[in-house]
């Protein structure tokens, strides 16, 4: 077994944002923590997709531009949880940050595709949370538990579900139980090998990678919860079909962004109903955490 490399390393907002080359003063034009977030991950993406292994990029090298992005991702979730404390990565550059470095072999490192494929999307594209009511329906289909599930069969409250955002309307929609998930190829990409891995809790650990990057509300949800997730996620059998990037890019060759978003969005739904064109109705939608004015800290 390969001795695994020290975690919770200490060192600074600054640092890590230097790691992903990403300068403070580059964040001087963003209005709030949301803004700022949406630079680091294209700070993080235009750095992995350049020094990954698949590139030959060093591994070693690679896995601390991974740990820095993760500091800064925890960093980001506590300013979410306590918008009152007025966090901001522009004002907390100094602030220590809790670096855990990836552990394991370099085999263990997602896919140069994985990162071309998360760096698509401007906001987590999924949600995964607990149900707010007992309102919303399952829009299931495709899959063998969705087979067994009835359309008309509500999702009850506080269980599990997932959704997927709607660029149109900006809100999660077309909500699913989580058991009757297709797990998108872009999500599924960054996982281990279900052949060569059955450990749980590396499935949790590449799952909390996603977080706020292609999956919204990890951070709200309970260890035996990220266990249920997990469980699922590393079913190859719960997988959706593979959909090329160059593919959905075609779809759009005219519109702008906003039309490449409704494409994309639209071809990497599965046929449980991601990518409508609205959210159905009765599936209580939520907008995802976007545009928050947050006061900034004290220096």
């Amino acid at each position: 077994e390969l001795p695994r490399p020290p975690t919770n390393m200490p060192t600074t907002i600054e640092r890590c944002l230097a790691r992903l080359g990403l300068a403070l003063a580059s964040l001087a034009g963003c209005d709030d923590l949301d803004a700022e977030w949406a630079a680091v991950k294209r700070a993080y993406f235009k750095t992995a997709l350049k020094t990954h292994p698949d590139k030959g990029g060093d591994a070693a090298a690679f896995r601390k531009v991974q740990g820095a992005f993760e500091a800064l991702r925890k960093a980001y979730d506590r300013g979410c949880a306590e918008p009152s404390s007025g966090f901001l990565f522009s004002a907390s550059a100094a602030q220590s940050a809790e670096r855990e470095l990836p552990a394991g072999p370099e085999s263990d490192i997602p896919s140069w595709d994985f990162y071309a494929e998360a760096a698509e999307e401007a906001v987590p594209m999924y949600r995964v949370e607990r149900a707010k009511s007992a309102r919303s329906h399952c829009q299931a289909k495709g899959s063998a538990q969705a087979s067994q599930c009835s359309r008309d069969d509500l999702i009850s409250k506080d269980e599990l579900r997932v959704g997927w955002l709607n660029s149109e309307s900006g809100t999660y929609g077309g909500w699913v139980h989580l058991g009757c998930w297709r797990v998108p190829n872009r999500v599924w990409l960054g996982l281990p090998d279900p052949t060569k891995c059955s450990d749980v809790a590396a499935f949790q650990s590449a799952l909390r990678g996603m977080g706020s990057v292609l999956l919204s509300g990890l951070a709200e949800l309970s260890g035996s919860e990220m266990r249920k997730l997990a469980h699922v996620c590393m079913n190859r059998a719960n997988w959706a079909r593979r959909v090329e990037l160059k593919d959905r890019l075609v779809a759009a060759p005219s519109g702008g962004a906003a039309a490449t978003a409704t494409a994309l969005a639209k071809a990497t739904g599965t046929a449980q109903g991601q990518g409508r064109s609205s959210a159905p109705a009765g599936s209580n939608s939520s907008k995802p955490s976007s545009g928050r004015s947050i006061v900034p800290a004290a220096a």
